[in-house]
């Protein structure tokens, strides 16, 4: 969804990608949604859509628990980190704009 709402040029698909994460956070470890939730987060900056905004427009479609998590996760500061950190890159632009991964320090037991 976070690709496809920068090819778009739309933040609705962050929305639905909000809504996915919230209804599948109950039945596994929330750390495994945090790539997605950090990909969200970064398209909704490049739309110039404001991440913490979006995730209250959906809050009432998100159980309590998942949607404390999301919240909590956010950060300005987090936020604005270098992509690399976080394990990913972006390519091209426009209908050709991808996230691809990239090794970061401290992933797979090496620096």
């Amino acid at each position: 969804m976070a690709t496809f709402a920068v090819r778009e040029e739309s933040a609705e698909p962050i929305r639905s990608g909000l809504i996915a994460i919230g209804l599948a956070s109950p039945g596994i470890d929330f750390r495994y949604n945090a790539m997605a939730a950090t990909l969200l987060c970064h398209s909704a900056s490049l739309l110039g859509a404001d991440f913490q905004a979006m995730v209250h427009e959906v809050a009432p479609l998100i159980p309590a628990r998942e949607l404390d998590r999301l919240l909590n996760w956010y950060t300005p500061e987090a936020a604005a980190s270098p992509q690399e950190e976080k394990g990913y890159t972006t390519e091209g632009t426009g209908k050709q704009f991808r996230y691809r991964s990239v090794p970061t320090r401290g992933r797979g037991g090496s620096s």
